[in-house]
């Protein structure tokens, strides 16, 4: 982000070096550093209805990773410390996919849900689920005795934050017994993967909080061919569920709340009826986050005013647009 004169600059994963750089440098380059937060998270969401390569659902599969306790326990045993120390040098801030400090609807609960690193609370998850058998290669089993595999749909750029990312959550949940299978590809590949709902886990953090009532980033509840059905039954992805499974029980009243908060005119109240939503969403974990809010470094050259030092670099109101850009002037 590059803020008045001619100061050449690019939006990119920041590194601590660039900071102290750009730090020292104010003085003689005539200008200085404001830092915002970015309205984004790293994460990866489940398919609770994944599909067998013949295009079939896995209803086995799917009895086990359509769970809240088995994303909750997928999210207990990410170490986002450690993801934040070796891949954003410690910038960037360990949390579940959720709304970013700023955001109306902003709390520290979500925030802090099932984003602890605890490997023996996540085994006990999955423990608890009947996946306390395992295979001869160590991992586990699902109930009808076949390997329970997670295939990681993703595209990626080798050697990218993504990439290392994607390799180190392997990393995890391997460790605590759920056999994970990267599953990299070219973009649109990926993409017709996902949009025919064939993907099994794909990356999905929520954004745009900042302005949570302009972009919808949970209105897909549990997902996949469920998801479909709760938002339109119609669709020709929709997998009609059991209305009676507490899951879709769940799910369902999560929708209704959030649907009914889009369509209030009174902004105060329907914030309110999307908090009501958002306690009952990051229990569920319909997404799993990893790290988020990064900051995100500004120039701005000393004859540019009333640029605030703190901001929200939001993609709802595209990015600036949140720290009010009508009122910057530039004194000459």
């Amino acid at each position: 982000m590059c803020i008045g004169g001619k100061i050449d600059c690019q939006f990119r994963h920041v590194q601590l070096k660039d900071f102290t750089l750009l730090k020292e440098n104010e003085a003689k380059g005539n200008y200085k550093v404001a830092v915002w937060s970015n309205d984004e998270n790293y994460g990866f969401i489940i398919n609770p209805t994944p599909h067998n390569k013949d295009g079939s659902v896995d209803e086995a599969q799917g009895k086990v990773v359509s769970r809240a306790a088995f994303r909750q326990a997928l999210s207990l045993a990410i170490n986002r410390k450690e993801v934040n120390k070796l891949l954003f040098n410690e910038l960037s801030f360990p949390r579940a996919s959720a709304p970013v400090p700023g955001s109306p609807v902003y709390k520290k609960q979500y925030e802090d849900a099932y984003a602890a690193y605890d490997v023996a609370a996540a085994n006990k998850l999955l423990d608890g689920m009947g996946l306390d058998k395992k295979g001869a290669d160590g991992f586990r089993l699902r109930p009808d005795g076949q390997a329970l595999t997670l295939r990681m749909d993703v595209f990626t750029a080798p050697g990218s934050i993504d990439a290392d990312m994607q390799q180190l959550v392997k990393g995890y949940w391997d460790k605590v017994g759920v056999k994970t299978v990267v599953n990299a590809q070219e973009r649109s590949l990926i993409e017709t993967l996902t949009a025919s709902d064939q993907w099994s886990v794909t990356t999905g953090g929520v954004g745009n909080s900042a302005v949570p009532l302009s972009f919808d980033a949970w209105h897909g509840t549990i997902g996949g061919g469920w998801g479909r059905y709760l938002r339109n039954p119609a669709d020709k992805l929709a997998i009609k569920p059991d209305e009676k499974d507490p899951e879709i029980v769940i799910a369902t009243k999560v929708w209704k709340l959030i649907d009914e908060a889009y369509s209030l005119s009174d902004i105060d109240a329907a914030h309110k009826k999307l908090m009501e939503a958002l306690d009952i969403w990051y229990e569920q974990l319909y997404g799993i986050g990893i790290v988020g809010a990064n900051p995100v470094p500004g120039v701005v050259h000393n004859r540019m005013k009333n640029v605030p030092a703190k901001a929200i670099w939001a993609n709802g109101l595209m990015r600036i647009n949140m720290a009010q850009p009508a009122q910057m002037f530039i004194e000459e």
